[in-house]
């Protein structure tokens, strides 16, 4: 889904490709293609819960930068995340 945020005052658009959540709904990893065609992933942890959040798609992503990492494919940025030591078990968000 294409979202148009801002980045620091900056107008950027984001096209996310799949979302993630962990099991207790605090992290949300996102894989957005950027505008040159590559991939890249975001992070956001929110200590509520992303599971009943209804923020906006376009304000999960106000002043986010990407985690550092260019991907070539989707299948690379999977692999990226499942390497994350410190996020549980993520669930792709339908």
């Amino acid at each position: 889904m294409k979202v148009f945020s801002t980045f620091f005052g900056d107008p950027v658009e984001i096209d996310e490709v799949e979302a993630y959540l962990s099991p207790d709904g605090v992290y949300r990893v996102s894989i957005a293609r950027r505008t040159d065609g590559y991939f890249c992933i975001y992070k956001r942890c929110l200590g509520r819960g992303w599971l009943t959040d209804e923020t906006p798609l376009a304000l999960i992503y106000e002043d986010q930068a990407p985690q550092v990492g260019i991907f070539g494919t989707v299948d690379d940025a999977r692999r990226e995340i499942r390497s994350y030591p410190h996020i549980p078990e993520l669930i792709l968000q339908a």
